[in-house]
């Protein structure tokens, strides 16, 4: 894009807790946008390896304007999100953890898809997710992905590939926020924002989600009670009922792979387990 379709400011909100060994290739994939109308809202959630001095550093000696803040206790994802919120100055923002990256021309392209669509309050893309447990990228082509309104499809599955998503701030504030009781705050906030306002789809691979340990999706369990007790908030609506089913599926599906990932010998089942995991999540 020229600088004479650059004027819209971009808020994009790092979150960080003890990513040191990530930080790194984010902030760069941030700083290397070909879309240069950027802020960085960095917020680290009280880390206690180096994470924050890295930042500091990163973004001190870059051009890019940002506001670098180390919360004096450790708060949940939402509730990080929505102090963010409220520093942002964009027209748009952009949320995601300091373990994911964007492809160069990620805010280039979801910029130019919402300023030429401006029917849509947000917009999607497909992406990769790296598998770091068996060292593989592997392609997130999101086949039921649509475009419009998605309220009701959105209560069925949460099908949108949450890293990299572009969202017109003043929606954000108008459907109130991210929900800091829910820990699965990206579908929730998807949920609300489909009732009133389409949501938009790039097909290209624009993000890279990290897959490993310590992220929250890898605990079935507790993805299984988040996910149907935020769909317990729509029950006057049927499909919440099969979203709720769809998530008890996805927690025994994976429960069992998860098994089988863990037999020494079996080395398959791993590798199939985190593919699947990474293609269902």
């Amino acid at each position: 894009m020229t600088e004479k379709n650059e004027r819209e400011l971009v808020s994009i909100i790092c979150i960080c807790w003890n990513h040191e060994n990530y930080i790194e290739q984010c902030l760069n994939s941030l700083l290397s946008q070909t879309y240069k109308n950027i802020e960085i809202i960095f917020i680290d959630n009280l880390s206690t390896d180096n994470s924050f001095e890295i930042a500091n550093k990163m973004l001190s000696e870059s051009e890019t304007h940002f506001t670098l803040i180390k919360r004096t206790s450790n708060f949940g994802i939402s509730s990080n999100i929505n102090f963010a919120v409220n520093l942002c100055k964009g027209k748009y923002i952009m949320s995601m953890s300091t373990d994911d990256w964007l492809t160069p021309d990620s805010i280039a392209k979801k910029v130019q898809y919402l300023e030429e669509n401006p029917q849509f309050a947000m917009v999607s893309s497909n992406g990769y997710i790296y598998n770091q447990n068996i060292n593989e990228t592997i392609p997130y082509i999101e086949n039921r992905a649509k475009t419009g309104y998605l309220f009701h499809d959105l209560l069925k599955e949460n099908f949108i590939f949450a890293i990299g998503v572009l969202i017109k701030l003043s929606v954000i504030k108008e459907v109130g926020l991210y929900d800091e009781e829910c820990p699965i705050e990206d579908w929730s906030m998807w949920i609300k924002i489909s009732k009133n306002h389409q949501i938009g789809f790039i097909p290209d691979k624009l993000a890279y989600y990290r897959k490993h340990g310590n992220n929250f999706s890898g605990n079935f369990k507790k993805m299984k009670t988040s996910e149907i007790n935020l769909l317990n908030n729509y029950l006057e609506y049927p499909e919440a009922e099969l979203g709720k089913k769809n998530a008890r599926k996805r927690f025994y599906r994976y429960t069992i792979l998860g098994y089988l990932s863990k037999i020494p010998f079996y080395y398959p089942a791993k590798k199939i387990f985190w593919n699947l995991h990474a293609k269902l999540s």
